[in-house]
């Protein structure tokens, strides 16, 4: 359903309505006379062949969102939610609606058995539910997922549930007749039915997110976990060209080792905080991706990198499989790399840095704005050396100008220098307070006399010019743009406490990626000083 804070609310609302819905039918039902040990068994089979019989659902889920491709609706935000809505609810109210149906009943159960003190041991018994709520959660999230994968760790879920049902009826001895078994023959057939692995080149199209196929190609490796969700590489022949590797993350891009493209990009955006700065103490890289980035700040010379990457799969599968352009950078002397969130790194500990660089995943990923906020831009301030570099990436495509003035102003509301640079279709910040950071010969001279980084600049032209010359705002032209709509900066800014970016950015999705980057290209270009400042004079 995506990962943005409207795709986890959707699913939570689906998930709460089954509960609330399943536990009014269980106090219909126990205003009726029947017997609670074959209802319970029943309904462990029925939650067992409801969690089974979503996996089907689960392969098609990316073939249904591709299918709006030729609809108006694919332009439409609320059209987009409303059809994850109902994804949600079909996929996640039956399981729910029978958890919901149990606990009542068998809360029931535990009371009759215990006539002579049915408090104390609805007590213990809702002591024993909410404990199990919270180990369910941690073997989930750090044992089941990550060792076994969706798919078994969900037919062991199934599992599970149809041998509860199966040790009821057991119990239930000659009570239980024949007939009570019927359900377990029908989730036994379910079970010899289910697939041996998951269509991973299907869940990792990308359909769910922008309602058509992306095209990436055949899933060569794939890893699950609750940090990166569905992490794959993709595969595909480019004619001319070779093999085109992309990592994706929920069928979301992350990078590729296309050398004519976003190699290109990945080579420019890390070379442009070294054009302000000619200090090689201390580099921090926050967001792995494809390693690239953090090997070019690598072979610029600084003594110590440090890398700040949530998901261990992202790492794990650059390594494996981009090691071409990213040297395994993260496993190299002189680096530490460290599996956390980026915010949490910079907050408990007090070094210093150079240089900090940020290319994290979209905007529109539940949790990514806070990196965006003001109060993370004052973190960082904290630990910038004097005259340091805050450079972050910026999507200029999937989103609206009011979004892109939201996160300038919240970063000029901390930082006095704000320049704006676009390099391979993707914007990039770079902010600092000391003016002194403007770019400069003995910066620019200070990247070509790294001796490392010679092939590396030999995929941008040979010479750094290329990326000064991609400079779309100074920072005069920042504050011009910020003043350009009458309101006062603070009217802008994105804080912990209104999370605007955390839930307008999600929004943009739903525009045209290509239309949407001309359009705000133009709108930037327009508070420019002219061609002597979009050459980088």
């Amino acid at each position: 359903a995506g990962n943005s804070v409207y795709a986890f609310s959707l699913m939570l609302f689906a998930f709460l309505a089954g509960l609330a819905g399943g536990a009014e039918v269980a106090r219909r039902l126990l205003k009726l006379r029947l017997d609670l040990s074959l209802a319970l068994a029943w309904l462990q089979f029925l939650l067992a062949a409801a969690i089974l019989g979503g996996v089907f659902l689960w392969e098609e889920l990316p073939r249904y969102f591709a299918s709006f491709e030729g609809y108006p609706l694919r332009y439409g935000f609320g059209a987009r939610e409303v059809v994850r809505a109902l994804v949600c609810l079909t996929a996640m109210l039956p399981p729910a609606l029978l958890i919901g149906m149990i606990y009542p009943l068998a809360m029931e159960c535990v009371g009759r058995a215990a006539p002579r003190a049915p408090i104390a041991a609805l007590g213990r018994a809702a002591a024993l539910n909410t404990a199990g709520n919270i180990a369910g959660v941690l073997a989930a999230g750090f044992w089941l997922l990550p060792q076994l994968g969706a798919l078994r760790s969900i037919q062991g879920l199934a599992a599970i549930a149809f041998s509860l049902g199966a040790m009821i009826l057991v119990a239930a001895g000659p009570r239980a007749r024949p007939l009570a078994w019927a359900p377990a023959a029908v989730v036994l057939v379910l079970f010899a039915a289910q697939p041996r692995a998951f269509d991973y080149t299907a869940l990792a199209s990308g359909a769910n997110v922008y309602f058509r196929a992306q095209h990436y190609g055949q899933v060569i490796a794939a890893a699950e976990s609750a940090d990166g969700g569905l992490t794959t590489v993709a595969q595909r022949e480019l004619p001319g060209r070779g093999r085109l590797l992309t990592l994706l993350t929920n069928g979301k891009f992350q990078g590729n080792n296309d050398p004519q493209g976003e190699v290109v990009a990945q080579v420019g955006i890390a070379l442009t905080p070294l054009l302000h700065t000619a200090a090689r103490e201390r580099a921090l890289v926050i967001g792995y991706g494809t390693g690239m980035s953090a090997r070019v700040l690598k072979e610029a010379g600084f003594r110590q990198l440090d890398i700040v990457e949530l998901s261990a799969d992202i790492v794990r599968l650059a390594d494996a499989h981009f090691a071409e352009i990213n040297a395994r950078v993260s496993s190299s002397p002189g680096v530490n790399t460290y599996i956390t969130d980026g915010r949490n790194f910079l907050l408990l500990q007090r070094r210093t840095y150079d240089v900090v660089s940020m290319e994290v995943s979209s905007i529109w990923f539940a949790g990514a704005a806070s990196l965006y906020n003001r109060e993370f831009y004052q973190l960082v301030k904290r630990r910038l050396a004097p005259r340091g570099v805050l450079q972050q990436w910026m999507q200029l495509h999937h989103i609206y100008p009011a979004d892109i003035l939201s996160i300038l102003a919240s970063v000029r509301a901390e930082f006095r220098h704000v320049w704006l640079y676009l390099i391979g279709g993707q914007g990039m910040i770079i902010a600092t307070d000391d003016e002194a950071t403007a770019p400069r010969p003995e910066h620019l001279e200070a990247i070509e006399r790294a001796p490392a980084l010679g092939p590396l600049l030999g995929v941008i032209g040979g010479s750094t010019r290329a990326v000064l010359e991609s400079r779309l705002l100074d920072p005069p032209a920042t504050d011009r743009l910020l003043a350009s709509f009458g309101l006062p900066l603070a009217f802008w800014v994105s804080t912990d406490d209104n999370l605007r970016l955390e839930y307008s950015t999600p929004r943009g999705n739903a525009l045209d990626g290509g239309r949407s980057m001309r359009e705000n290209l133009e709108w930037l270009r327009s508070f420019s000083d002219g061609p002597e400042a979009a050459s980088g004079r």
